[in-house]
């Protein structure tokens, strides 16, 4: 399956769920007035569902695709420090850190469990948030 022919259909479907779930957490976020808003999830569960299907694409024999995974959480851990800070012993930007991870978690999925994972990030239908977010 080509997830990278711009003309093809898988393209469209995981870059849509990436966007989608990125877009729903990212409202919620924006609309609360915290950081890490619309844009800045739909980066990165897009960015995340890219590299996830470019290391299932470029792995050839005898190399290793989920090395791309772990190479993921060190970048978005790297991402979700910078957004935490410390003034005269109180943390800020903790939750802001947990909801990019989670954002990226969107689509680390894969190919096998896309909607179950942006499922398990947008939460419910009914609005209840299972991540207390």
């Amino acid at each position: 399956m080509d997830y990278f022919d711009p003309f093809g259909r898988p393209f469209w479907t995981v870059a849509g769920v990436a966007v989608l779930c990125g877009a729903i957490v990212g409202l919620e976020r924006q609309l609360r007035g915290k950081p890490a808003g619309v844009r800045t999830s739909i980066l990165v569960c897009l960015g995340t569902a890219i590299y996830v299907r470019l290391g299932s694409a470029l792995a050839a024999d005898g190399t290793d695709p989920t090395r791309v995974l772990g190479q993921l959480v060190t970048g978005i851990g790297f991402l979700g420090a910078g957004v935490m800070f410390s003034n005269q012993g109180t943390v800020t930007g903790v939750t802001t850190a947990a909801v990019i991870d989670m954002d990226s978690g969107c689509d680390r999925g894969g190919d096998r469990a896309w909607v179950l994972s942006g499922s398990v990030c947008v939460g419910p239908p009914d609005g209840r948030d299972p991540c207390g977010y």
